[in-house]
């Protein structure tokens, strides 16, 4: 059906990455990847250290709900996106 990898930072343990949030096409805008994002922000949460997210994506408009922002075009049609945690602003 789909799934998602998250992980944190070796260089900053402050940081943790989303990465890999891919749906199955005929499982799609069935509120998987909703899931599956929200899921991973609450076990990234959980941790005493977890600052802030983030992910490089094609389709921000999806994770602008989550709170996401964009702060860099990558390339390729890709952009960096950070999700700031513990009252972090942006």
């Amino acid at each position: 059906m789909g799934f998602a990898g998250l992980i944190q930072s070796w260089m900053d343990y402050n940081i943790y990455q989303i990465f890999w949030v891919n749906v199955l096409p005929e499982y799609q805008g069935k509120g998987i990847g909703t899931f599956l994002v929200k899921k991973a922000i609450d076990r990234i949460k959980k941790k005493r250290e977890a600052r802030f997210v983030l992910l490089a994506t094609k389709k921000p408009r999806f994770y602008n709900k989550f709170g996401f922002k964009v702060i860099s075009k990558i390339g390729k049609g890709e952009c960096l996106m950070i999700l700031g945690l513990k009252n972090y602003r942006f």
